[in-house]
């Protein structure tokens, strides 16, 4: 790919009671992780098909084998650190965008619980 943008995808390990909570009180735990499972997958889809670069951040640190396991070994990835996610956003940017990418973004397939 020659284009020098890069988009950065943010992902929890889809684990019961850590993703899509609010939904979890109403639809229960395995449909909550279920859906959430689909909505990452869904944007790996999207972000495959795109003209752009694309970096998995991944949360928790120590999950590395596990989201390999679940979303592949092709992709490069790397932990969020920071405790907000404004720190863990300049975290990545500063790993991702080196200084010759003319644009940044970031998406997230995880909502505020």
């Amino acid at each position: 790919m020659n284009d020098k943008r890069c988009v950065i995808l943010f992902v929890k390990l889809p684990e019961k009671g850590r993703v899509k909570s609010r939904l979890a009180l109403h639809a229960g735990e395995d449909v909550a992780v279920r859906l959430y499972e689909n909505m990452v997958l869904d944007a790996i889809d999207m972000l495959k098909r795109g003209r752009f670069l694309f970096r998995i951040c991944y949360t928790p640190s120590d999950a590395r084998d596990q989201m390999m396991e679940w979303l592949g070994r092709k992709y490069d990835y790397l932990p969020q650190t920071g405790d907000r996610l404004g720190d863990r956003m300049e975290a990545a940017f500063a790993v991702f965008f080196p200084e010759t990418l003319k644009r940044r973004s970031s998406s997230g397939a995880i909502s505020r619980d």
